[in-house]
């Protein structure tokens, strides 16, 4: 998982349909992270392919519902729109006083594997036990 591209959205305010002509055969990208929200569903829904994926973490860009797209909008880009709460500040706080405490620490190892060597990715997580 990784960016091929870098589109700033101040540089391209449609920046919708420059992220699509960058995409492989202009068809749209799978995967879009939608952290603004509100007026920029419509850009993100510009952006993703036909059976794409559009979430939303959370909403920070016009809590105007007249400004944002509507459910035909939505519907008419074939795409499916979820969202997902990111939590609070407090919950935020919280977890950052839990991870400190418990020393957690994420285990990396700098394996990287294709989508092609799906196989080969899965037997090194077998392996590692």
């Amino acid at each position: 998982m990784g960016a091929n591209e870098v589109v700033n959205y101040t540089e391209f305010p449609e920046w919708g349909q420059k992220v699509k002509e960058l995409s492989k055969n202009c068809e749209g990208v799978d995967i879009v992270l939608d952290i603004a929200g509100g007026k920029t569903l419509l850009q993100s829904l510009r952006s993703v392919k036909l059976g794409g994926v559009v979430t939303l973490i959370g909403i920070h860009d016009g809590f105007n519902p007249a400004e944002w797209p509507s459910i035909l909008q939505v519907l008419v880009h074939g795409c499916t729109v979820r969202s997902i709460a990111a939590g609070s500040r407090a919950q935020f706080q919280d977890l950052v006083e839990c991870i400190n405490t418990h020393a957690i620490v994420p285990v990396l190892d700098g394996r990287v594997f294709g989508f092609d060597d799906i196989r080969a990715a899965y037997a090194y997580i077998v392996s590692l036990k």
